[in-house]
């Protein structure tokens, strides 16, 4: 997940708070946290995380300047952006997906976060539109360069909303 500076410091708390509820469902976030989990429709999955894995391995954040390119992770700001990743070796990974997915849309609808294109990916169009104002220039020039759609996959048309606004 990519957090502006500005909110990396609350997202860090979060994502600590999330991990030690997906630790334990004895683990109580603070009345503030789970206020905003129900304020964002968030509280059934959160309960339903709450207890499902234990995270073992190092959350690394990484700093990230900003650029001009039309879809990137740090796209479109003057403000440095921080990725935080989580790695598991576990298998199977369903119960990391669950509380992934959780911390993705979770961080995104409280934070704004961007999930990373090129890793597991659980957001859909809709958000993706709302994340990345220069979308559909990005469509336009895929279009130019690739008119059949040859580099084109289900999770590009799906996610990316090539179908959108197709002339």
């Amino acid at each position: 997940a990519f957090v502006r500076r500005t909110h990396v410091q609350d997202a860090a708390g979060c994502v600590t708070e999330i991990l030690r509820a997906a630790d334990s469902r004895d683990y109580e976030v603070p009345d503030q946290l789970r206020g905003e989990f129900e304020a964002n429709g968030l509280l059934d999955s959160f309960e339903a995380i709450r207890g499902l894995f234990t995270h073992h391995y190092a959350v690394c954040f990484r700093r990230i300047l900003p650029d001009d390119t039309l879809i990137s992770m740090s796209q479109g700001d003057t403000e440095d952006w921080y990725s935080i990743s989580f790695i598991t070796y576990v298998e199977p990974r369903d119960q990391f997906f669950a509380m992934a997915e959780f911390l993705a849309i979770s961080l995104y609808k409280l934070y704004g976060a961007r999930i990373h294109w090129g890793k597991w990916f659980p957001l859909d169009n809709e958000v993706v539109e709302k994340q990345y104002p220069e979308l559909s220039t990005f469509r336009d020039v895929c279009r130019k360069l690739d008119p059949s759609g040859e580099f084109q996959n289900e999770f590009t048309r799906q996610v990316m909303g090539f179908d959108k606004d197709q002339s």
